[in-house]
């Protein structure tokens, strides 16, 4: 069994506002969404875990997706042949910024987006793709979708571990995650007493574990009152927030 790729193309157009870039001359945006389908009894693929637990097409192919951005020399007898695959940083571009001091941006299009056109003058493909699946939506970010894992229809739980590290005071609420930006595993119970939470100064000082009462799954909402201006908080119970009302120090 073979597995399958498929690009849907949704924007062709110019890059940097049709300007050249040295000899490599000018370049092209490809965006779009790419599809795979796997065969997870490829050896290949034999590392990824528990992929034998995802759900399967009618082909007996894992499906999966994610966004893709392609900058590429307009005229390809012009680029240098190689292809410079950007991993980025929780669905972020970083490359342009790195390597031609652009302006940080999850969407380039324009001549400030390339910068001093270190890589274009080079000529570079340059590739961006989402491979990280548990980020959320927001600021452009590229998002993967991937299949929920499951044994036999029925949910895979496990004990998971989460660290959080903030760099300012007064915070009560964290998403497990320990970041805004990804989504985070939802407890299975929000009775404290089956899970653990621990403090620390430094990475190699001793943990401190803060007794269960002190601290809850919830999350720690706030809004202006019917008058506009009294303020008013409310901690709402949550299978994906960690609340600790004397603050994260």
């Amino acid at each position: 069994m073979k597995s399958e790729l498929t690009l849907h193309i949704s924007e062709r157009t110019l890059f940097a506002e049709g300007d050249a870039f040295g000899e490599t001359g000018t370049y092209e945006r490809i965006k779009g969404r790419v599809c795979y389908a796997v065969d997870p009894q490829e050896e290949a693929f034999s590392r990824i875990t528990d992929l034998d637990k995802a759900p399967t097409n009618e082909k007996g192919l894992v499906e999966y997706s994610t966004d893709f951005l392609i900058l590429k020399p307009q005229n390809p007898k012009k680029g240098n042949r190689r292809l410079f695959f950007d991993w980025g940083n929780r669905g972020n571009i970083r490359c342009l910024q790195f390597f031609n001091d652009a302006l940080a941006s999850n969407d380039p299009k324009t001549r400030e987006h390339a910068g001093n056109g270190f890589l274009f003058r080079r000529g570079y493909t340059l590739v961006f793709a989402g491979w990280q699946g548990d980020l959320l939506a927001g600021d452009g970010r590229f998002l993967m979708d991937l299949p929920v894992a499951s044994n036999h229809g029925i949910s895979i739980t496990g004990q998971v571990r989460s660290e959080f590290i903030l760099e300012e005071s007064g915070i009560t609420t964290q998403p497990l995650s320990g970041w805004a930006n990804t989504r985070s595993h939802p407890t299975v119970s929000l009775d404290t007493n089956q899970a653990s939470l621990t403090r620390r100064l430094y990475a190699d000082a001793s943990r401190e574990e803060i007794p269960s009462d002190q601290w809850m799954f919830a999350r720690d909402e706030g809004g202006s009152g019917l008058d506009g201006v009294s303020k008013q908080t409310a901690i709402v119970p949550s299978d994906t927030n960690i609340y600790l009302p004397g603050g994260f120090e």
